[in-house]
């Protein structure tokens, strides 16, 4: 074969391998960014090893007051326990920058929260996780779970809260034990109903950051908008 056939070949080579590097990297782009509209709800598979995601604090945190009131599970207060640490796959953590420029994380991000007994590595008992299965904003764009992390079992809350539904008040005259009238307000033909609080319900709370708590805001971004990586213990 002459030298210039063979260049010819060589530079056919180079193109298909610039190619297919960049589908490749276009795909894996897409991938990491998020660039999608819709994604399937939350696994067990897909947080199976989170500690190999991105962590987000080194040291454990304490929760809220607030969220140390607001949710009781099968395990009891999830938020009781007293060492936090925060994960994110690397779809959030690419899609940080959009959202600053959009007020939304990417579809596909994972947001994983350890719950640790004794902040220690060893004394985890459940994850509490965010995974953002619709684009924009509300209620509905994210998927939140709760996993035992010995049997990797979904956890249920069940701190339930009365209400009461219908009816119509009335006013009627009342005597005080002193002998004098007055009138009371009361409500008749209304449905008592017990409900069960989930986490969507706290979380809705903080639309304008995307459903994610203040203080889980504060942990992702930290003062200066950006994000170390920490290196996990294994389990």
């Amino acid at each position: 074969m002459k030298a210039s056939g063979i260049a010819k070949l060589i530079i056919v080579a180079v193109v298909l391998i610039v190619l297919t590097y960049d589908t490749i990297g276009s795909d894996r782009d897409m991938v990491l960014r998020g660039n999608l509209n819709l994604a399937t709800e939350l696994a067990p598979a897909e947080v199976r090893g989170y500690r190999g995601m991105i962590r987000m604090n080194k040291a454990p945190i304490d929760m809220s007051q607030e969220a140390l009131l607001s949710c009781v599970s099968q395990q009891g207060n999830i938020h009781a326990w007293p060492g936090v640490v925060y994960y994110i796959n690397e779809t959030a953590a690419v899609g940080m920058s959009e959202y600053l420029a959009t007020g939304h994380f990417p579809v596909g991000s994972i947001l994983v929260k350890e719950k640790q007994d004794k902040k220690t590595e060893d004394s985890v008992k459940i994850i509490t996780v965010m995974k953002k299965i619709k684009s924009g904003g509300g209620n509905d764009t994210w998927d939140y779970k709760m996993y035992d992390v010995v049997t990797w079992n979904e956890v249920q809350p069940t701190a339930k809260v009365t209400t009461f539904e219908g009816g119509v008040t009335k006013v009627r005259p009342i005597q005080y034990a002193s002998g004098s009238w007055g009138k009371e307000v009361y409500s008749e033909g209304y449905a008592v109903k017990e409900h069960t609080i989930t986490c969507i319900e706290c979380h809705s709370a903080y639309g304008a950051t995307d459903n994610i708590t203040e203080r889980g805001m504060k942990v992702l971004f930290k003062d200066d908008f950006r994000w170390t990586r920490f290196e996990p213990k294994t389990r």
